[in-house]
């Protein structure tokens, strides 16, 4: 039997309007003895809104370095204080424009190339840093539209930030947070919370920061939409892409294997 599924949200679970259609909905209120359960990028702040779509009360997320089981938390997993001083100092220093997820909010010094689905709260450099001294930080990300420039930005942390690792979660986004933190560990920690065999798992997602999930051992499968990647990575490449129901067909494909 299937007694876990996984899924990333944004171009996953969530279509390009960012919410989830009603088929989708009505499928996973139907699961039998399935836990669906997101495994996303954003922090917990980031997916209130989507309580009325899918159960919260079981997620994963900041890329596995927050979870919740049961409303609990069973898993809190913050970048090095001192790496995020570096990095941002990095950052400032070249003109870029750091994405600070903390733990009650996500904070940034200007508005440009604004994720359009997370608000920010707009602080100065100086209020940044106080805030730093006070609260862990998630992860730090970085939108650009300049491919080496995020390269860069990968180099100087395989250079410098050695409890540190960058993933991009889509072409132009790159996120860096805590190298003991992945949606794949997710899965593991949950897996073996919960005393679940990896066979009896799914995992779904579309872009880099989801391939850790698809070497667990689990089922694995993406929507058409799904980067490259990834779709060399799956088991299961849906024919629908996350705006015509995908999620759907996939849920019923390995419903059907077992």
């Amino acid at each position: 039997m299937l007694k876990l599924i996984f899924s990333d949200l944004d171009g996953t679970l969530l279509n390009s309007v960012k919410t989830v259609d009603e088929k989708t909905v009505e499928c996973i209120k139907n699961l039998d003895g399935t836990r669906f359960i997101i495994n996303t990028g954003r922090l917990p702040y980031n997916v209130d809104s989507l309580k009325s779509f899918v159960d919260l009360s079981n997620m994963v997320c900041g890329n596995g370095s927050y979870i919740k089981i049961d409303n609990k938390v069973v898993y809190n997993c913050f970048t090095d204080k001192n790496e995020a001083y570096v990095l941002l100092d990095y950052a400032y220093s070249h003109d870029l424009v750091p994405r600070v997820f903390m733990e009650s909010n996500y904070y940034i010094t200007s508005t440009p190339n604004l994720l359009t689905f997370v608000k920010p709260a707009i602080v100065s450099k100086d209020e940044l840093y106080e805030l730093l001294k006070k609260e862990e930080v998630y992860k730090i990300g970085f939108m650009e539209d300049d491919s080496n420039t995020l390269k860069a930005i990968e180099d100087f942390i395989k250079a410098n930030n050695k409890h540190m690792v960058a993933e991009y979660s889509t072409s132009k986004f790159l996120e860096c947070h805590h190298i003991d933190a992945s949606k794949g560990k997710a899965i593991d920690v949950v897996s073996n919370l919960l005393n679940i065999p990896k066979n009896e798992i799914l995992a779904i997602g579309d872009n880099e920061n989801d391939l850790s999930m698809f070497d667990r051992g689990c089922h694995s499968a993406c929507p058409s939409n799904a980067s490259d990647k990834v779709k060399a990575t799956v088991e299961y490449i849906s024919d629908l892409d996350c705006d015509h129901d995908s999620m759907v067909d996939i849920i019923k494909h390995f419903l059907s294997l077992f």
